[in-house]
C-alpha cells in the first residue's frame, strides 16, 4: 500500500496541478465571498468543491490508476500469475490516501476544512474504485477526462434519471450528491465494490492473455 500512495506521489504533472489547483481554492473562495447574498453554508458548499477537484485530479494523474498500463509492464500479470490475485483492494486505499496532500494544500489555500468530511471521503472513495475500471479500460492519457467526466456525470444523475432514456444508464453512474447518511454510504459501498468487481475481470481477462 505504502508502495501505491509513493508511485501516486511521485508524478511529475502533481506538483504542477497542485499548485494550480491551490490557486484555483483561493481564487474560488475569494470570488464567493465577494458575491452578494454569500452565506456560510454556499462559502462551505464552494470549498467543498474545490476539495473534491483538487483531490479528482489526485486520482487521475497517479500512476497506479493505470492498471491496464501495469498489467502490460507485467508488474500485475506476474502477481496474477503467482496468486490469481490482482490487490486492487490495497491499491484502492492506497489511492486514497494518496489524495491527502493535495486536499491539504487544497484546504489551506481555501482556507478552512471541509464542512462535509464524510460525504467527501465517500465521494473521492467512490471515485477512485471507478478510476480503477476506467484505468482498465483505457490508456493513461484518457483518464483525466474521464475522471473529471465521471465527477460532473456523478453530479448530474439525478436530472439524468428524469430523462426518457435516464433509467437505461443512470445505474451507471454514482449518485455523489447523496452519499451521506446510511443509504448514501451503502450505495457509495455497492457501487465501489461493483467497479472493483468489473476492474477484477476486466484485468483477469488481459493477464490471462499476457
Amino acid at each position: 500500500m505504502l508502495s501505491i500512495v509513493r508511485r501516486s506521489l511521485c508524478v511529475p504533472a502533481l506538483l504542477p496541478v497542485a499548485f494550480v489547483t491551490a490557486v484555483l481554492s483561493w481564487a474560488g473562495v475569494w470570488l464567493a465571498r465577494g458575491a452578494m447574498g454569500a452565506t456560510p453554508d454556499y462559502l462551505a458548499d464552494v470549498r467543498h468543491g474545490c476539495l473534491l477537484l483538487a483531490g479528482t485530479l489526485a486520482l487521475a494523474l497517479a500512476e497506479p490508476l493505470h492498471t491496464r498500463a501495469d498489467v502490460g509492464r507485467g508488474l500485475l500479470s506476474l502477481r496474477f500469475a503467482r496468486s490469481g490475485g490482482l490487490g486492487l483492494l490495497p491499491r484502492w486505499i492506497g489511492l486514497g490516501l494518496a489524495c491527502l496532500p493535495m486536499l491539504a494544500l487544497a484546504a489551506l489555500a481555501s482556507g478552512g476544512l471541509p464542512s462535509r468530511p464524510l460525504l467527501l471521503a465517500s465521494q473521492l472513495a467512490v471515485l477512485a474504485a471507478g478510476g480503477l475500471a476506467l484505468g482498465a479500460v483505457f490508456e493513461r492519457g484518457r483518464l483525466v477526462p474521464c475522471m473529471l467526466g465521471l465527477l460532473v456525470l456523478g453530479h448530474l444523475r439525478p436530472w439524468i434519471e428524469r430523462a426518457s432514456w435516464g433509467p437505461a444508464v443512470s445505474w451507471l453512474l454514482p449518485d455523489l450528491s447523496a452519499l451521506e447518511g446510511s443509504q448514501g454510504l451503502l450505495h457509495a459501498a455497492l457501487w465501489s465494490a461493483a467497479a472493483l468487481v468489473l476492474a477484477r475481470a476486466r484485468l483477469r481477462c488481459v493477464a490471462g492473455r499476457g
